[in-house]
């Protein structure tokens, strides 16, 4: 499965669903790919979801087992949509290869669905998602990492402040799933391309760091959730999608198991 198929997906995504949840405004698409479904959570509108006004406390992943903690309202909006998802796969084959992508608050989303699926005995092949928001605490993470058979990759853009979040007070609590694939860009967020993997650099969060501590949320997020105009642009689906088409080539000599 091509990195730059699932990058499409996820801006597909944002305009229309195979499934939606109205009461945690979730929405899900699902292609099928040469026989493989394709499941692309979308982002969110409201950015308050990442940042901490709304649903940003971790809570246990299952009250059973002890297998950490997860973001409050990844865990709703996951939760919400795993009955419909699971029925929707049902109608694909027995057996048939499953890729889950999203980007942005979807990011976060697409993992942990992809290891519930993983549970329940659904073929996920790979994980692949765009400017994803860290969504649980170490101990999910080290638990996906040694449950999960299947490659999880995500795609970091330089200037985006999103992966690097929730808020920056919260960051130790807070944790990524998955190798890193960062694309350093130039200033215009699109030149000079450059893609590594798991090399990621710091220069970002602190940035994001003086901004919330030194100047003004509202630069980033306004009032109604929205991000601010140069990170919304450094943000969007459309400028990953231009970065991962632009930068194909790189992709191929990097050995991606998907």
């Amino acid at each position: 499965m091509k990195i730059q198929t699932l990058a499409a997906a996820s801006s597909e995504a944002y305009a229309q669903s195979t499934i939606c949840d109205r009461a945690t405004d979730t929405q899900v698409l699902i292609q099928n790919v040469r026989g493989a479904a394709v499941v692309a959570f979308r982002g969110t509108n409201d950015f308050r979801k990442v940042i901490g006004d709304l649903e940003v406390n971790l809570v246990p992943f299952s009250q059973q087992l002890k297998l950490g903690k997860w973001h409050e309202g990844v865990g709703r909006a996951v939760n919400g949509i795993m009955d419909a998802l699971v029925s929707a796969l049902k109608g694909f084959p027995t057996g048939a290869p499953i890729y889950l992508t999203g980007h942005s608050f979807g990011g976060g989303c697409a993992p942990a669905a992809a290891y519930l699926l993983s549970a329940a005995g659904f073929n996920v092949q790979g994980v692949v998602t765009f400017a994803g928001m860290r969504f649980c605490d170490r101990l999910f993470s080290w638990h996906y990492w040694k449950r999960t058979k299947f490659p999880t990759y995500r795609v970091v853009a330089e200037y985006d402040v999103v992966p690097h979040l929730p808020i920056p007070a919260l960051f130790f609590l807070y944790r990524h799933v998955g190798q890193e694939i960062y694309i350093s860009t130039g200033l215009d967020g699109l030149s000079n391309e450059e893609v590594q993997i798991g090399a990621g650099k710091t220069q970002s969060f602190l940035s994001i760091f003086d901004e919330f501590f030194w100047g003004s949320i509202d630069d980033v997020v306004r009032e109604d959730g929205k991000l601010g105009g140069f990170e919304l642009e450094m943000h969007s689906i459309a400028r990953y999608c231009q970065l991962v088409n632009k930068t194909s080539f790189m992709f191929e000599t990097i050995h991606l198991n998907l």
